[in-house]
């Protein structure tokens, strides 16, 4: 082969190359070029979440302190907290189950007093009827009063003049006012067992608003962003960039 022909051949040999190669440059823009356009030309950055998604453990507390349960649903955990509502609402139940209790009994005795002893208790204060149930009868308080010289304790209206029928009578109206309050009383430890709960709850929403924040950070930790490489000649690639946050 001589040096002509020789010469002939890289020429043809390099035209064939660089058609091949200017196919593939241009099937590559226009893919590019396509992919851009789906993007707008805007960089786009695939998360779902933003650091705006961040859970206030102030909030979730004051949540769960006016309602149990309430601080762990904001913190997105409420399979824990129902367990906390629930127990306020039976809390809440229980308590006016025993206020409701202590009534019926409280209204059985002054109906018993009025049948027993001739009073109405009704309108009368705490102490009236402590010295109802403690003595037989107006007069039996009064002379104690006047050996006391508490002269000012002593009943003089007519509506709180009481003699009951027996010692038995006095001393089951007695019994039945006791056993009032002590059944009022037993309110105060669900008063105290609804202030424990609410400790509880706002501990938990707490730490589940903690939780929250740490898997949101750990999302939020890895970042990809996608953007079209523009130029003077338009758009000719898309960069993918993958961060991290330290």
């Amino acid at each position: 082969m001589n040096k002509r022909t020789l010469f002939l051949a890289i020429v043809v040999a390099a035209i064939s190359t660089h058609t091949v190669l200017a196919q593939v440059s241009i099937h590559s823009a226009l893919v590019l070029r396509t992919t851009a356009d789906l993007l707008e030309c805007q960089p786009t950055i695939f998360q779902s979440r933003t650091y705006a998604d961040r859970k206030s453990t102030t909030l979730a507390v004051l949540y769960s302190i006016i309602l149990p349960g309430a601080g762990e649903y904001y913190a997105e955990s409420f399979s824990s907290g129902k367990f906390s509502l629930m127990a306020d609402a039976g809390l809440w139940l229980t308590y006016a189950g025993f206020q409701n209790h202590a009534d019926w009994v409280r209204n059985d005795a002054r109906a018993f007093a009025a049948q027993h002893a001739g009073v109405t208790v009704s309108g009368q204060d705490e102490p009236f009827e402590v010295n109802l149930g403690n003595f037989l009868s107006t007069v039996d308080y009064n002379q104690q009063q006047l050996r006391d010289r508490r002269f000012s304790s002593m009943y003089t209206a007519s509506n709180q003049q009481w003699s009951w029928d027996a010692e038995d009578s006095r001393q089951s109206f007695r019994a039945m006012r006791i056993r009032s309050d002590e059944i009022r009383n037993y309110g105060k430890f669900v008063i105290a067992g609804l202030v424990v709960n609410r400790i509880f709850s706002a501990f938990a929403a707490a730490r589940a608003v903690n939780a929250f924040n740490r898997t949101l950070r750990a999302d939020l930790d890895w970042q990809i962003e996608a953007k079209p490489i523009t130029s003077l000649f338009g758009t000719h690639g898309l960069e993918i960039r993958l961060t991290k946050e330290f």
